[in-house]
C-alpha cells in the first residue's frame, strides 16, 4: 500500500533533519574553522532566542515573586535608564503567547514581567556558564537582540574576543549575597569550574536561519530580519540540499548576510542557493 504523508508534516520532518544537521556542522567544522580565524571563543546557541517563550511556561519562573521582580527592576533603571525601553519590548513580546487557562489576566501580566526580569538576571549567568563574562556593549546588544527578536531562530551564533580585561572569580559570590542587579542567579554560575580571572569578551552576536527546498521567508520573519541586518546584526543563513537519504548524505551552503541588498537578493531570487558559498558535504 502506498501511502504520503500530509504536506506540512513533511516539511516538518526536513526542518528537523535539515536544523539538526547544520547543529551537527556548526559545532564539528565550523567552530574550530572560526577558532582557527582568531575567534577565542565560539559557541552555537539554540535556546537563548526563545528564553520568552520558554520562561513563560516553565513553573520555576512562576515562583519569582513580584515584590523581588519589583526590587530589581528598580535597580535595573536605576543602573541604567535605556534598560526601561528593552524591558518594556521584552514585556510586549510576550504577550503575543497564549494565556495560560489556569492563570488570570491580572496574573498573566504579572508573569511576562516577571520573565522580562529573569531574562536580564539570566544572561549573564549564561555567559558565566560558558566560562567568560561579557562586557558592557556585549550584555546591551544580547538584550536588544533578545527585547527585539519577534520570531522563532534557529539558533544564535556568538564569534567573540577576549577584552584584556578580567572579572576576579571571589567577586562573583560577594556580588550574589549582595543581590545586585544581574547577580540574584549566580549561585550555581559561581560553584562552575570557572577560571580565577575570567576574561571579558566582546563580539558579534550572528542570528542562525536554516532552510531547505525553495526556502521561503515567512512575511514576519522578513520584518524582523530586516531590522536586525539594518542594526548591525548579521544573518548567518543556511541552505541544506538532501544528495541522498539512503547514504545519509547532504550539502550544506552558507552565508553571512550584513547587507538588506544581499538579504532581498537571498530572498526573492528563485535559485537563490547560487549566490551561496558550499559549506561542507557532511556524511
Amino acid at each position: 500500500m502506498r501511502y504520503r504523508l500530509n504536506r506540512w508534516v513533511l516539511q516538518n520532518f526536513k526542518a528537523e533533519i535539515t536544523e539538526k544537521l547544520v547543529e551537527e556542522y556548526i559545532n564539528k567544522i565550523l567552530i574550530s574553522q572560526l577558532k582557527k580565524e582568531g575567534f577565542d571563543f565560539v559557541f552555537f546557541n539554540q535556546e537563548i532566542g526563545n528564553w520568552v517563550e520558554t520562561m513563560l511556561y516553565v513553573e520555576s519562573a512562576h515562583d519569582f515573586h513580584t515584590q523581588h521582580t519589583k526590587e530589581i527592576y528598580n535597580k535595573l533603571i536605576k543602573s541604567k535608564p535605556e534598560y526601561k525601553v528593552i524591558y518594556n519590548k521584552l514585556v510586549k513580546s510576550s504577550s503575543k503567547y497564549k494565556r495560560s487557562e489556569f492563570r488570570s489576566k491580572e496574573d498573566w501580566k504579572k508573569m511576562r514581567m516577571n520573565v522580562a526580569v529573569h531574562i536580564f538576571c539570566n544572561i549573564q549567568e549564561f555567559y558565566l556558564l560558558k566560562g567568560v563574562f561579557p562586557s558592557t556593549e556585549l550584555l546591551d546588544k544580547t538584550l536588544t537582540l533578545l527585547s527585539d527578536l519577534e520570531v522563532g531562530t534557529d539558533g544564535l551564533l556568538f564569534k567573540l574576543n577576549k577584552t584584556g580585561k578580567t572579572k576576579p572569580k571571589n567577586l562573583l559570590s560577594t556580588l550574589f549575597q549582595s543581590r545586585d542587579i544581574f547577580y540574584s542567579y549566580f549561585e550555581r554560575a559561581a560553584k562552575e569550574d570557572l577560571p580565577i580571572d575570567i576574561p571579558i569578551v566582546s563580539g558579534n552576536i550572528e542570528i542562525v536561519e536554516v532552510k531547505a527546498d525553495k526556502g521561503v521567508f515567512p512575511p514576519k520573519q522578513i520584518k524582523n530580519y530586516r531590522n536586525f541586518i539594518k542594526n548591525g546584526f548579521p544573518l548567518h543563513y543556511f541552505h541544506v540540499s538532501i544528495i541522498s537519504f539512503e547514504n545519509n548524505q547532504f550539502a550544506v551552503k552558507e552565508k553571512i548576510i550584513n547587507t538588506l541588498s544581499d538579504f532581498e537578493t537571498i530572498r526573492r531570487h528563485r535559485k537563490y542557493w547560487q549566490f551561496l558559498t558550499p559549506a561542507s558535504t557532511i556524511t
